[in-house]
């Protein structure tokens, strides 16, 4: 974000619906969190897809598949829903 303090002071008066936040705690807030800096970026762990299904019955694989089914179309992981050992999952 190119402008962090200026973006979150304009978010809290348009939540608060107040034409400023001069002098106020939450403006001091800002001001600090913006002078801390960015925190570093959120880094997803490394993992197998489907590496647990052995703790799963196949009567409770079937029902996840069954019940959310029209999800996994929608986003495009059906093809995977049943696949024991799928690299490409993610």
């Amino acid at each position: 974000m190119a402008r962090p303090g200026e973006v979150m002071t304009e978010l809290v008066k348009f939540i608060l619906n107040v034409p400023s936040i001069e002098g106020t705690k939450i403006q001091s807030f800002i001001d600090i969190a913006v002078a801390e800096g960015a925190q570093k970026t959120y880094k997803p762990r490394v993992g197998k897809a489907n590496a647990n299904t052995e703790k799963y019955t196949q009567a409770m694989l079937d029902n996840i598949a069954k019940e959310s089914a029209e999800q996994m179309k929608c986003l495009g992981y059906y093809q995977y829903l049943n696949q024991k050992d799928s690299k490409d999952f993610v």
